[in-house]
């Protein structure tokens, strides 16, 4: 194993390098996931670099000449292989966890939201229709002050054609009176014209006895 001790010991250091960078993301994925859920953005980012550095991960471990090696190292490389594979479905897994937590939170969002709008369309409903009652309120007052109008209304006109009435009656009398009144200035005269005579008769004879 001389000739290959080399590359092996370069192989070990750059396969433990990169499956603990890949832990440590992988950790930052399953705290995020704990806490409820990241920014989708930085979720994102760490999968991508977990991903490539998987990605470096396989491609050492695939350039590991593996007939030169011994049953330990075998099972070494083994080792890291299963890391890459176990690493590569967590990696899934969380993203896929912190993507359903982020929808989540998107929808939760997205219903809180509807329900602020909900409220402030109902707030203002409820406004409108305290404006509408007002509205209702002042129209029905007045026509309560047109009906009461209305009725005094009728009374002056009942009272003004009972005056038209007393006032036609009044006009349709005076003939009447006139008549009365010519009766008796002809029978004035008539009696004046009695008197006139009957003085002239009196004094005739009252001038035969002188």
């Amino acid at each position: 194993m001389d000739a290959v001790s080399d590359p092996w010991s370069s192989y070990q250091r750059e396969a433990r390098a990169l499956a603990d960078d890949a832990e440590q993301k992988i950790m930052t994925l399953q705290r995020m996931s704990e806490a409820g859920g990241g920014s989708k953005d930085e979720a994102i980012a760490i999968e991508a670099d977990v991903k490539n550095v998987l990605a470096m991960l396989d491609r050492a471990n695939q350039g590991v000449p593996e007939a030169e090696l011994t049953h330990a190292e075998r099972l070494q490389v083994q080792r890291y292989r299963d890391v890459h594979d176990d690493n590569q479905y967590e990696v899934r897994r969380l993203v896929k966890t912190l993507t359903s937590q982020q929808e989540r939170k998107e929808l939760l969002g997205n219903v809180q939201n509807s329900i602020q709008i909900y409220s402030d369309s109902r707030r203002l409903l409820d406004q409108e229709q305290d404006s509408i009652d007002q509205a209702t309120a002042a129209i029905q007052a007045l026509h309560a002050q047109a009906l009461e109008g209305q009725t005094s209304l009728q009374r002056t006109q009942l009272v003004l054609g009972r005056a038209q009435q007393r006032a036609v009656d009044i006009v349709s009398s005076v003939p009447a009176i006139h008549g009365i009144l010519s009766k008796i200035e002809r029978k004035q005269d008539r009696d004046r014209i009695v008197l006139g005579g009957l003085a002239a008769v009196l004094l005739f004879i009252c001038w035969l006895f002188w």
